[in-house]
């Protein structure tokens, strides 16, 4: 072997060394340790036990910071902070033998205290389904794992969005929009009752269910969309144009015509957004918007089709 071969070598095993230990590093948190261990865990007795010491860190580490500082990124608990740095909310979903678990952290300011507080979130007893005129607190959290939040003001109190999702149940996935407001002492109320004006409903929740190998829309952002109103005397429709906040999704439908009461048979049509507009501290539902998000373009998709990928990403 020559001395440039040998030196190349000697290179590429240095960089092949230093690579291992930077993603081996003994310096791991104890959130990314016991996230680890979790995933790996089989056994429902030692999984509990192991998450028992994560729901320990986790309190530990947000109650340690006086104002609202971001985790460690782990594989397993997902965090959402509002952009007015008031809330933050630590999820997590674990799977047992015979069903999926929910966990989760409020981290919120008391306005009454001036001051942060961090509660326990307690999962109520829920079906994978929308909400209407239910109330609930962090004592019977409408439990999920979230993965966005947007905030909106309306009458001095700020209303918080929430975007998350709901294990698969068989072969349905779930994705879903609820809301949350904060009392003075920083105590949250979720689900309010006919915040989302939605074909013809008032809901405090909305849960969206499809087949779980389709890839549905649920997102949030500033978009060019146009709107088709019917002219009678024209007998056709004017189209205009806006550009606005909204949050958008895909209409579902049915594989088949005859299986729209079956939830794991339905699918993103491929050809039609629909869409929330906030106004009036509501969610007003706006029917096919042709929404144009400059920079997050969708890709185009075929109708209607199951894309095999994971659904809740």
């Amino acid at each position: 072997m020559n001395k440039i071969s040998t030196v190349i070598f000697a290179s590429l095993i240095l960089v092949n060394l230093l690579f291992y230990n930077k993603i081996t590093a003994q310096d791991m948190s104890p959130l990314q340790i016991l996230s680890k261990d979790i995933l790996s865990e089989f056994t429902d007795e030692n999984k509990l036990v192991l998450n028992e010491k994560m729901l320990d860190e986790v309190q530990k580490l947000l109650q340690k910071s006086p104002m609202i500082e971001s985790l460690d990124s782990t594989t397993l608990l997902k965090e959402v902070i509002s952009d007015d740095k008031k809330v933050q909310i630590i999820t997590w979903a674990l799977q047992f033998q015979d069903q999926w678990e929910y966990y989760g952290f409020l981290k919120s300011y008391n306005e009454s205290k001036k001051t942060f507080v961090v509660m326990d979130l307690v999962p109520a007893p829920l079906e994978n389904t929308s909400i209407k005129k239910e109330t609930f607190t962090q004592n019977n959290w409408p439990a999920g794992v979230y993965y966005k939040i947007i905030e909106n003001e309306h009458n001095n109190k700020t209303i918080y969005t929430l975007f998350g999702w709901i294990a698969n149940s068989g072969e349905t996935a779930h994705k879903f929009l609820d809301v949350m407001i904060l009392n003075r002492n920083g105590e949250p109320g979720f689900s309010k009752a006919g915040i989302f004006n939605y074909q013809g409903n008032q809901l405090g929740r909305i849960v969206f269910s499809y087949h779980f190998q389709s890839r549905f829309l649920l997102d949030y952002g500033v978009y060019e969309y146009s709107e088709k109103t019917w002219n009678s005397r024209k007998k056709r429709y004017d189209i205009q144009d806006f550009k606005g906040s909204l949050i958008v999704f895909d209409e579902l439908i049915p594989m088949y015509p005859d299986l729209a009461d079956y939830k794991d048979f339905m699918v993103p049509s491929g050809h039609k957004i629909n869409a929330f507009m906030f106004e009036k501290g509501k969610w007003k539902f706006k029917e096919d918007v042709d929404a144009r998000n400059r920079k997050q373009k969708e890709k185009k998709r075929s109708v209607p089709g199951l894309e095999l990928i994971k659904p809740n990403e």
